[in-house]
């Protein structure tokens, strides 16, 4: 059975890079985007290829929580793991199917969130 694919939204280069590290390290296969319009372009062309996008809440292009909704109205029921970058922006109230982890958080805080949300890779 092929792993689960993971796409990572982030506008800092670093930072996808370190995330799709964690998830192939946890055996998923790590995609990314820059920015939200690419996200949703490639969720649009790709619906039954991802199995969980993992989205910062401050992209420059547009917030986390606006990509997560329309990413749902692509694909109801998508997964959206959204990474904040404080505990303040756990107040923003995460779409439906949303999980919220925030940063500073280890491989394997990921990796069990991932767990919970789509199951072992």
């Amino acid at each position: 059975m092929p792993s689960k694919r993971v796409l990572v939204v982030d506008d800092d280069p670093v930072v996808r890079s370190v995330l799709i590290r964690m998830l192939e390290g946890a055996g998923y296969v790590g995609l990314e985007t820059a920015g939200a319009q690419a996200a949703l372009d490639y969720v649009l062309q790709h619906l039954d290829d991802v199995a969980l996008v993992i989205v910062n809440q401050r992209l420059r292009d547009m917030p986390g929580d606006e990509l997560a909704e329309k990413v749902h109205q692509a694909k109801p029921g998508q997964c959206v793991l959204r990474v904040l970058g404080n505990a303040d922006d756990a107040v923003l109230r995460p779409a439906n199917g949303c999980r919220d982890l925030v940063k500073p958080f280890r491989p394997d805080e990921l990796v069990q969130v991932l767990g919970e949300l789509i199951g072992p890779a």
